[in-house]
């Protein structure tokens, strides 16, 4: 496996990219529809974008709520799930 980014920096990459496309993490992980060992797995598949700049322009840009992250973002598919779930 390849380097990997800082764990606190990707936890709100991921965190960040969630609320931008409307996923609130702290509603679906106290729902139990997203456990901490999934929560865990999102970081990890972060730290190994290698776009994070990228992500943070993207999540900081403003603007209404994406109706999905970009096609480089490593949580895109389980972050479509969750939306279609909320």
């Amino acid at each position: 496996m390849g380097l990997q980014g800082d764990v606190g920096t990707h936890l709100w990459l991921t965190r960040g990219m969630a609320a931008r496309v409307g996923v609130s993490l702290d509603a679906v992980l106290h729902e139990g529809t997203l456990t901490r060992a999934d929560f865990a797995g999102m970081v990890t598949r972060c730290r190994s974008c290698s776009q994070p700049a990228d992500c943070l322009a993207f999540q900081t840009a403003g603007g209404p709520v994406c109706a999905e992250p970009p096609a480089y973002c490593a949580n895109r598919a389980l972050l479509a799930e969750l939306q279609d779930l909320g």
